[in-house]
């Protein structure tokens, strides 16, 4: 293989440009190849003499350090006889000048301005031509020598790089190539074809055609350095990927006249970029389709990298995202800071973790699974972090629902148990309450048919069976009681009632009871007349329930006090949610004592059936507690409230009831008939068949028979009545009625009696109707809701027309 010869050049010149120009002569050339070195000072190229192998010198006559010819001197006696050959140049075209720089030793001399590629190249051959010829046979033997050991370090070096040296002689299309053809592709140099179709023929048509060889000479014309990839066929038919990197020879007319190239196996290199390009086009389908965040950050916390998923949650350009923290976007303050602190844990231990963090927005909370892991360097420095986010908001919305779920389920089974063994436990008492009395009045009734006694012993054994017989009479009453409010069936017979006789009256029928205990009985009224319309049995029934509560919980020389006095609904703290739409005037009795107290975690359900304090055989006061929850029962048919209030066990206990009073027309109509009885629903109970004469009722209830009963029975009493069946025909008829006061339904379908009312409410001139439920649901949250949605009675069916009438009277003032 024909290999051109190489040259080493040294420039001294203190011009750049000329420097430039030498160099650009020197590397056109076609015949030999050469390395440059430079230097703009005279003693920097003394320098490079003492450590670089030089073949020849070109040196400005004139320089800043030395000339010439101080140069030729210095360089003689620091080299000797194997000084390389030095050609001056020069922009003067002095002859004494020329004769001078051949004496002191240089082999040419050159003039500026007239230099051309082939002169100077003409020049340094001959130098080095000239200088060769004074050498010895000796030093010839020892260029032979080394041209040798150069071949075969070039056919060593060709061996470890593994690739093919191949010089293409354009002139006679003749290729010569190295043994790294067999080692690459297989074929033996004796196998290959010395031209370049051969090769040709290797390379794959795909590639080949992208080639475009035309392309190629045309390129090769205007450039001396190229690179190209492409495949060639093995010999045993597979392909590699090879990379070819030539060099163009040119002649002094610039003609291309060789190739010298090399062309290496980067089928590794190819494969791994193509793995590397589907894993990336896989990664960048993953990051701009998952609905995962996806983000990296530096040690500072700014984000360098965020998928879509990332720039659609932040909600802000991907150009004020990428450089910016969490600090920077719409979290809140302690949220972006829990995050800058995972984060910064993360980077601190070089450790993964897996956070829950929660970032709040005005429009609500959404939680988030981090997955976080330190970012490193090729040095293994942590640099920042990688991380994953996962938004669980729905699962955690979830559990939480499912949590309640259970903790209702929970409850409702504790409460069931509770009820049944509350039941139990009732049963039990109700068995002991009847029996213990029947004891006696059995006893002494065979004792009394058995045997003689003297007067007073008889006397005594009558008034214990009397006594005992009383008090079975009152537990059955109170069952019965009980029974009739589980059925709605507890009838009232409705009068007025003058609540401060009443109250009188039934305190002084306690007076011996509390004298046998010691006790202390005040009675405080401020009114002579506190009149309300009601049943006076049963208020007389509240208000003795509530005294003999009060004496059998109240030790010996303790108070009770009873008080009777009128409060407006401005009174938040006596009157309950219910009645505070009304502004109207309200009876208040108050029960005091100073007896044993209710337990807070009791308070709750005092009220309640079949719930005592003390359901224990060692529990000191006898009853079956059902007293409370007849009161209650009968304080809520009269349209009223009850409440108790206690500061603890051993504080005493207080009562209010709230009734709503009588205004002075109804008064003025029922004056006198305190007293009088009638028949449940019977008009006669009412002193004017016509109490609700002009009164405008607007009736909802979407089953039929019910809207057709309640209308016919309040016409009875004079009211005008229409009955919808819907909120929607309600609202159609609101305005042509104008009515006075609403009955609702609850439970219809589409609107609900709550959002019936809740749009009636919107509407200005129906802002304050007084409204009743008139409803199915009976449980206390049912009334604690339907007070919550503004109603101010929530009445349960079935109802009978006078406790209706009573309802709307009590709401509309009359």
């Amino acid at each position: 293989m024909t290999m051109l010869q190489h040259r080493t050049v040294l420039i001294i010149d203190d011009c750049a440009a000329d420097r430039a120009v030498y160099r650009q002569y020197l590397m056109d050339s076609s015949k030999f190849i050469y390395s440059i070195l430079e230097s703009a000072e005279a003693s920097g190229g003394l320098l490079l003499c003492s450590i670089q192998q030089i073949d020849v010198i070109l040196i400005e006559f004139n320089l800043p350090d030395l000339n010439g010819l101080e140069f030729l001197a210095k360089l003689k006696a620091k080299m000797g006889d194997k000084s390389p050959p030095v050609i001056i140049i020069t922009s003067n075209n002095s002859t004494v000048d020329a004769v001078k720089a051949i004496k002191s030793g240089a082999e040419d001399y050159l003039v500026k301005g007239r230099i051309t590629s082939d002169e100077l190249e003409s020049s340094i051959q001959n130098a080095i031509n000239t200088q060769a010829v004074g050498a010895d046979i000796t030093e010839c033997k020892q260029i032979e020598i080394d041209l040798r050991l150069a071949t075969e370090r070039f056919e060593l070096a060709a061996k470890a790089v593994n690739c093919i040296i191949y010089d293409w002689n354009l002139l006679d299309n003749t290729v010569t190539r190295t043994c790294g053809l067999t080692e690459i592709l297989g074929y033996s140099l004796e196998e290959a074809e010395p031209s370049a179709q051969w090769w040709q023929d290797l390379i794959h048509p795909e590639d080949f055609v992208q080639l475009n060889r035309h392309e190629i000479w045309e390129q090769i014309t205007k450039s001396n350095r190229h690179c190209a990839e492409y495949r060639v066929r093995h010999k045993d038919g597979h392909y590699l990927w090879l990379q070819d990197q030539s060099f163009v020879v040119l002649n002094d007319k610039g003609q291309a006249i060789r190739v010298v190239g090399s062309s290496s196996d980067i089928t590794e290199r190819k494969n791994a970029e193509e793995e590397l390009r589907q894993k990336t086009a896989i990664l960048s389908t993953i990051n701009n389709c998952i609905p995962i965040l996806i983000f990296v950050k530096d040690r500072q916390g700014r984000l360098v990298m965020a998928n879509p998923e990332v720039v659609n949650f932040i909600g802000k350009p991907e150009d004020e995202i990428i450089g910016f923290t969490d600090m920077d976007f719409n979290l809140k303050d302690y949220d972006a800071q829990r995050i800058i602190e995972n984060d910064r844990q993360v980077m601190e231990t070089g450790q993964t973790y897996k956070f829950e963090e929660t970032v709040e927005f005005d429009e609500g909370k959404r939680t988030f699974v981090s997955i976080k892991t330190p970012y490193k360097d090729e040095l293994g420095n942590i640099i920042g972090l990688i991380g994953v986010s996962t938004d669980i908001s729905e699962r955690k919305q979830a559990e939480r629902e499912r949590e309640e779920l259970l903790a209702k389920a929970q409850a409702a089974c504790e409460e069931a148990e509770l009820a049944n063994r509350t039941k139990d436990e009732f049963i039990a008492i109700v068995s002991h309450e009847l029996r213990s009395p029947l004891n006696a009045i059995v006893g002494w009734t065979k004792l009394l048919k058995s045997r003689k006694f003297d007067q007073t012993t008889a006397s005594r054994a009558l008034e214990t069976i009397e006594r005992n017989t009383q008090a079975q009479l009152q537990l059955i009453e109170d069952l019965l009681d009980i029974s009739r409010m589980i059925r709605g069936n507890l009838r009232l017979t409705v009068s007025p009632v003058n609540l401060a006789t009443l109250v009188e009256t039934t305190v002084n029928s306690f007076r011996f009871a509390a004298q046998e205990k010691k006790q202390q009985l005040e009675i405080n009224i401020d009114t002579s007349s506190c009149k309300v319309l009601g049943d006076i049995n049963r208020l007389q029934q509240i208000v003795s329930n509530l005294l003999s509560n009060a004496i059998k919980f109240t030790p010996t020389a303790g108070r009770i006090e009873i008080s009777l006095d009128t409060v407006s609904s401005q009174h938040k703290q006596s009157i309950s949610k219910k009645q505070e739409l009304t502004n109207k005037t309200y009876a208040k009795i108050q029960v005091t004592d100073t007896g044993k107290g209710i337990k807070p975690d009791f308070l709750p359900y005092v009220f309640e059936r079949f719930r005592q304090a003390d359901n224990s055989t060692t529990r000191a006061k006898d009853g079956l507690g059902l007293g409370l929850a007849i009161v209650h029962h009968l304080v809520g048919l009269h349209g009223g409230n009850i409440t108790a209030f206690s500061a603890g066990e051993g504080l005493g206990a207080t009562f209010t009831v709230i009734l709503p009073l009588l205004g002075d027309e109804g008064d003025k109509g029922n004056e006198g008939n305190e007293g009088n009885e009638g028949n449940e629903g019977d008009k006669s109970s009412f002193s004017d068949s016509n109490c609700l004469s002009g009164v405008k009722v607007l009736i909802v209830d979407d089953e039929p028979d019910t809207r057709e009963y309640i209308r016919i029975a309040l016409s009875q009493f004079g009211a005008v009545v229409m009955a919808t069946a819907s909120a929607k025909e309600a609202l159609a008829v609101l305005n042509q009625l104008q009515p006075n006061i609403l009955v609702s339904d609850i439970g219809m379908p589409e609107e609900d009696g709550y959002m019936l009312l809740e749009m009636v409410r919107e509407l200005t001139q129906y802002r304050q109707i007084p409204a009743i439920a008139l409803t199915a649901y009976a449980k206390q949250e049912d009334r604690n809701r339907s007070f919550h949605a503004g109603f101010q009675l929530h009445i349960t069916k079935p109802v009978e027309p006078v406790g209706l009438v009573t309802a709307i009277i009590s709401l509309i003032g009359r």
